[in-house]
C-alpha cells in the first residue's frame, strides 16, 4: 500500500496529476482485478499510510478508504500489519 512519499516524491506524484480520489480509485480497481482473476483465493494489504496528496492530511483518510473497498470482498480480504522498521523507541 505504500508509496514513496518524501517530499520531493509528493511533488512528483501532484504533478502527474495524482489525487487521493485516482489513488483510492486505482486500489479499488487493483481489488476487483484480484477478486475476478482468483476467485478462491486470499488476497491481503499491507496496511500503511495512504498517499498524502495533496496533504498529510488525506493519508489517513485514503488508507481508511482503501480498507472499506478491501472488506466488500470479506471472503476473500485481509488485513495485515507487520512491517519493521528500525526505529527505536528507547
Amino acid at each position: 500500500m505504500s508509496l514513496p512519499e518524501e517530499r520531493d516524491d509528493v511533488a512528483q506524484w501532484k504533478k502527474l496529476g495524482y489525487t487521493t480520489r485516482k489513488y483510492i480509485d486505482a486500489w479499488k480497481r487493483t481489488f476487483n482485478a484480484y477478486s475476478s482473476t482468483f476467485p478462491r483465493q486470499y488476497f491481503s494489504l499491507a496496511l500503511h499510510p495512504g498517499l498524502p496528496i495533496p496533504d498529510r492530511s488525506q493519508a489517513t483518510y485514503a488508507r481508511d478508504q482503501v480498507i472499506s473497498l478491501g472488506l466488500q470482498y470479506p471472503n476473500q480480504f485481509a488485513l495485515q500489519e507487520d512491517g519493521l522498521n528500525s526505529f527505536s523507541k528507547c
